[in-house]
Order: structure tokens, then C-alpha cells, then sequence
């Protein structure tokens, strides 16, 4: 995910790395591929491992390491600093869009200063321009250049809910914001004190929340693409209005959101004592494949609608995976590229992740769990839009992220319109 997770734990490979490559070593001694990632959870690191699974199949002699930060704006520092001083890893983790586009704008625009290369020739040899989403490539290509290799496709405006609450109380999922507001009421009547959960100990999850979840909602796909590339004013009327439903909506949650971390949140759906326990989260599809991961089953356990009032727009990224210029093992990272964007590789990888396959040549019905199936339906007919991080630099959606928490905490629109005025 979309996204940013918790505190900062670095592995150390580099060292490792330098002291491989300083002594003489067997011929048949794995080759150290390096990848960045800010994939750390359980789910997270499980999904990557399956993948690397079916890529050790073909290339036993390569080892991957994932060199994993756990707060997504730690990953983007350190790989910044690392690629600025020339030792790029092998391939790195970014979302569709402008954050991979950071690597590819730079410079003169010119193709010789772009800091990752151009996968054309990788891509026409693997059919990529076929079996992608149009939307998918072109959120990674500029000037019809492709720069980097889907594994995955994430939709962000998620409705999670645990079905046995939903049906102790007797009520269904909601559709709309209103009945968003009135099923939350009975819930609080039926002893739920919080019925919406979240984690927002790092600020990014109440940004999803209200940005890419209400604001679609409320504005729709074309005013909410309109409104971040800059064809409305930062304080329209629609964003007012995402900030007062936002606000409405806040004593819904989880009184100590500010102090846990995402996974802490969707796991509130399944707490223990019914005081704490929730019956709704709206989070990245990440959220299903944590779910997985702590034993619970999609389709019987707990559900997924889109965000109620969102029907219909898909707000979506894709992880990512460029090849940067200078990369130490590059004849095998590009096979690892390949991988991932494999058929059998990506199935591997989204059936632990929560995602969709990038492909789009999949079989629904062998490949994907029942909620995937109807998210798969919603990605081929649904309006796709960009995620945040696909349509603001990384400066600007932190400082709105922030923005939004302190919204809350004062219960206040002022420091989101603030942050848009200064920054949109």
C-alpha cells in the first residue's frame, strides 16, 4: 500500500552487500539482488515472499533482499539520499504516478538525466502494453516510455466490516453517506461505542480517509481529478464540504486513533471486548490481506463495499518497480522485473497483499477470493482515478496528511484549507 506505515527499522545490507562483493566468493554463491521497499508488515512481507517464491523457481542462484523501512517517508529519504550518491539498489518500491515520475522528471526532462531507464524493449518482449490497464501504463510512462513494472493494483476507497456484527444487529452495508450516518447511530445504540476504526498515529490514514474516500464520494471522479490538477479553487465549496462530513464523522471513531498504527485499526474490527470492537474501517485494500494474515476469512468474516456515495470511481495505485540507472546486478534484476510482472507472480503476490493483479488477462474465477472478484469487476468498469500519491509530490500530501490531523484534533477545517491554499 497506498502508503505510509509504522516506525522506522532499517535492514542493514549495504554493509552485508559491500562485504560480499570485497572477497573472492564460489561461483555458485547466490547473487545479492537488492530491492527498497516500505513493505514490513506480516501480509506485506509474506506477499513478497511468495512472489520471490516463484522467481527462485526459474532463478535459483539470485537471493533477494528486501531492504524494508516501515514508514513509507523514511523509505523515500533514505533512497533519495542513496541515489543522490550514486548507489542506487537494484530496483525500489514507488506508487503509480507522480511519485515514481520524480525519478523520471528530473533534469532537463531529457531521457539521459532520468535516474531510472526506460522498459520498452523489456516491456514489448513481455507484452506488457497488452496485458496492463491503459491507465495502468499510462500512469507509468511519459512521452510513451515506460518506466516501470506493475505488480499489483490497490483500490483505496474501501468500506471493510465485520459481517457478524453487521448481522447481529441486522442491518446491511451501507450505500450512501446517509445511511453510513444512520446505521453508525444504531450501532451506538446496540452498545458499539466506536464503530468506525483507524489508525492514524502517522497521519496518512485520515488523509485516505477523508481525501480519497469522502471527497470522491462527495465530488465525484471528474471534480476530484479537476481539483488536484488545479482547475478549481483550493477552497471550493466541495472541499467545505469533505471537511464538515469529515468532522461529522470523527466522534465515530476509535477514541485513541492518534496513538495506533493502521494495523491496530483494522484489527479493531475483530477486538475482543464489544466496547472496543468496530463494524466498519475504510482503508486501502491492504487492510484484506492483514486481515488474512491474523486468520480471519474474506467473505465470511468480514466484507468490502466501495466507500458509500463512491460507487462507480475506483481510486487506485499500483506498486511499482523502475529499473534505476547504475543498478549493481543489472541483467538480474531485470529477470526479477519480469517476474513481477508475470502472470503466475503477480496471482502469487495479491493473493497475500489484499491487491489485484496488474494483469488484466487473469482468470477471475481461479485467481481471485470472492471480494476480489467483485473488486476486479469494479477495475474493468469503473472510472480509475490516481490516488494522492499519484497526483501530489510527496511535501504536499505529508503536509496535508498533517493538516487533516490537526483538522480534528481542533475541530476545525482552517489548517486543511490552509495547507490547500499554500500548496494546491
Amino acid at each position: 500500500m497506498a502508503v505510509r506505515r509504522s516506525t522506522s527499522k532499517t535492514l542493514t545490507v549495504l554493509a552485508l552487500m559491500s562485504a560480499a562483493c570485497s572477497e573472492r566468493v564460489p561461483d555458485d554463491t547466490p547473487v545479492p539482488v537488492e530491492i527498497f521497499s516500505w513493505w514490513s508488515s506480516k501480509s506485506e512481507r509474506a506477499a513478497l515472499g511468495a512472489v520471490l517464491d516463484v522467481h527462485e523457481e526459474k532463478h535459483p542462484k539470485v537471493r533477494v533482499i528486501n531492504a524494508a523501512e516501515e514508514l513509507a517517508e523514511d523509505a523515500r529519504a533514505r533512497l533519495a539520499d542513496r541515489m543522490r550518491r550514486g548507489l542506487p539498489p537494484d530496483t525500489f518500491q514507488a506508487n503509480s504516478g507522480r511519485d515514481l515520475f520524480q525519478w523520471v522528471l528530473s533534469g532537463d526532462r531529457d531521457d539521459s538525466e532520468t535516474k531510472v531507464a526506460a522498459l520498452n524493449t523489456i516491456a514489448e518482449d513481455n507484452d506488457w502494453f497488452s496485458v496492463f490497464a491503459e491507465p495502468v501504463v499510462d500512469a507509468l510512462s511519459y512521452q510513451g516510455r515506460m518506466y516501470a513494472v506493475p505488480l499489483d493494483i490497490h483500490r483505496l476507497n474501501t468500506l471493510y466490516y465485520n459481517v457478524h456484527v453487521l448481522e447481529e444487529v441486522g442491518i446491511e452495508p451501507p450505500r450512501t453517506l446517509g445511511e453510513l450516518h444512520s446505521v453508525l447511530d444504531v450501532l451506538v445504540e446496540h452498545g458499539y461505542e466506536a464503530p468506525l476504526s483507524i489508525g492514524n498515529r502517522y497521519d496518512w490514514t485520515m488523509s485516505l480517509f477523508a481525501m480519497e474516500n469522502l471527497f470522491p464520494s462527495l465530488a465525484g471522479p471528474d471534480f476530484y481529478e479537476g481539483y488536484w490538477s488545479g482547475r478549481y479553487e483550493p477552497e471550493h465549496d466541495k472541499m467545505k464540504a469533505v471537511l464538515n462530513e469529515l468532522l461529522s464523522l470523527w466522534p465515530y471513531f476509535n477514541r485513541d486513533a492518534m496513538e495506533i498504527d493502521w494495523t491496530v485499526g483494522v484489527e479493531r474490527l475483530f477486538a475482543d471486548e464489544k466496547s472496543n470492537r468496530s463494524a466498519f474501517t475504510v482503508m486501502g485494500d491492504w487492510a484484506k490481506g492483514h486481515l488474512q494474515s491474523q486468520g480471519y476469512e474474506p467473505g465470511i468474516d468480514f466484507g468490502s463495499v466501495p466507500f458509500p456515495g463512491s460507487q462507480g470511481t475506483f481510486v487506485f495505485t499500483a506498486d511499482c518497480f523502475p529499473l534505476p540507472k547504475g543498478a549493481p546486478h543489472r541483467e538480474d534484476v531485470v529477470d526479477l522485473l519480469v517476474t513481477f510482472g508475470s502472470k503466475k507472480g503477480q496471482v502469487a503476490f495479491s493473493a497475500l497483499k489484499g491487491s489485484l493483479p496488474a494483469r488484466v488477462d487473469i482468470d477471475p474465477k481461479k485467481d481471485l477470493d470472492s471480494l476480489a472478484r467483485v473488486t476486479w469487476e469494479d477495475f474493468r468498469s469503473d472510472v480509475l482515478v490516481s490516488a494522492l500519491s499519484g497526483l501530489l509530490d510527496t511535501d504536499f500530501a505529508e503536509a496535508l496528511a498533517a493538516a487533516v490531523t490537526e483538522t480534528l484534533v481542533d475541530e476545525d477545517p482552517d489548517p486543511v484549507l490552509f495547507a490547500l491554499r499554500n500548496n494546491l
